[in-house]
């Protein structure tokens, strides 16, 4: 009876953990899942970093399409829509007047022009990121976004689309043959014959490796609704992050084993086998590979090559040398296969005295008078 409570007892334990075991599955299960869902949500939405209420405006949007900290890169693409009279005949993507786009601190061609009458297309804007690769997986990089819109209008033509008129007095008329006639000279000014135009930017970003947070406090600060200015700070994405920490455990974990095996192996004379030796040299190529298919890392030299995987490539390293010094300093018997000769002062059979064999059925004096005499009873 004692015996089936105690394997009774046994089965309620075993199921208890299993169930304990199933329940914290489940809630980690659901817990990525929320944690994906959370940066999923967090990535597909649009900000806004200009937002103009004016009827005729030109409307932004800006998808960032991909993020390369290794160069200092990021390229985003742009699409325009008119929007009331700066649109030709309610078409959205065909603006009724010349519009110059300006971007201001991107790599390249910052002047960008759309002629009145035909189609805006898209525009594909690189803009450099500040920052250090070599602090991956904890690098911050940052880039300065600056859209400005402007409308071309006739020379004769005002900000305000009234017509500029030249007043002339009396004082004017009698000095005219002394000054120069000032219709004649031209404007240096780029932005001359030009118009500010109302614009509305939203920012899209939906990259799975970064993480993004748009300040736009952090500008300079400019009062001007019609000009766009963003900082764009950069992260790397927690998974990335988690799954790097996670790398870099398993470096450490793996070399404190190794070196524990060849302190044993070194200290407690225990033999080491040529397949211990083989795995450990196979595992200094392997940690490079571990290394190279972290997502995104840089070449060799970032932080995380510092914390884990130049110690582990040392540490293995050292356990290698070390296991293989034991196996060629420690005496091994002779092999198996080894068989001596009569030339062989060690194993010298002649030396040895012959013993002749005892011929089968007889028995020596010695072996008679060991054995015991039976004894005989009297009937």
């Amino acid at each position: 009876m004692l015996a089936v409570a105690v394997s009774r007892q046994h089965k309620r334990t075993e199921l208890v953990i299993g169930l304990v075991v199933a329940v914290i599955l489940v809630f980690g299960y659901l817990a990525v899942l929320g944690v994906y869902d959370s940066e999923a949500n967090k990535r597909s939405t649009a900000t806004m970093i200009e937002e103009s209420n004016a009827k005729h405006r030109l409307d932004i949007f800006a998808k960032i399409q991909s993020v390369d900290p290794n160069k200092g890169e990021m390229s985003l693409r742009l699409e325009f829509f008119a929007k009331g009279s700066v649109a030709l005949e309610d078409t959205e993507l065909i603006p009724a007047v010349d519009i110059v786009i300006y971007t201001p601190g991107s790599s390249g061609k910052q002047e960008h022009n759309f002629k009145a009458g035909r189609l805006m297309g898209g525009l594909e804007l690189v803009l450099p990121l500040e920052g250090l690769a070599s602090d991956y997986p904890f690098d911050e990089h940052k880039a300065a976004l600056a859209i400005v819109a402007f409308a071309k209008t006739p020379a004769e033509a005002s900000p305000t689309g009234a017509t500029q008129q030249t007043v002339s007095d009396g004082a004017d008329d009698a000095d005219s043959d002394e000054q120069p006639d000032s219709s004649s000279a031209q404007s240096t000014d780029p932005l001359d014959g030009l118009q500010e135009l109302p614009i509305s930017v939203a920012l899209y970003a939906a990259l799975p490796n970064v993480d993004m947070a748009i300040d736009l406090s952090g500008t300079s600060g400019s009062a001007d609704p019609n000009i766009a200015e963003a900082i764009i700070t950069i992260h790397r994405a927690i998974t990335i992050v988690g799954f790097a920490i996670f790398v870099m455990v398993i470096f450490w974990v793996i070399a404190i084993a190794i070196v524990l095996q060849a302190v044993t192996i070194a200290s407690r004379g225990r033999e080491p086998e040529p397949d211990t030796m083989g795995y450990m040299a196979a595992l200094l190529f392997a940690f490079p590979f571990m290394r190279d298919a972290l997502p995104g890392t840089p070449p060799v030299g970032t932080l995380s090559d510092f914390l884990s995987f130049f110690w582990a490539e040392a540490l293995v390293a050292i356990a290698l040398i070390t296991t293989l010094i034991t196996w060629i300093r420690r005496p091994t018997g002779r092999p198996k296969w080894w068989m001596p000769d009569d030339t062989d002062d060690d194993f010298d059979i002649a030396a040895s005295p012959a013993q002749d064999p005892v011929p089968s059925g007889e028995m020596t004096q010695s072996s008679v008078a060991s054995t015991p005499s039976p004894q005989t009873t009297s009937e």
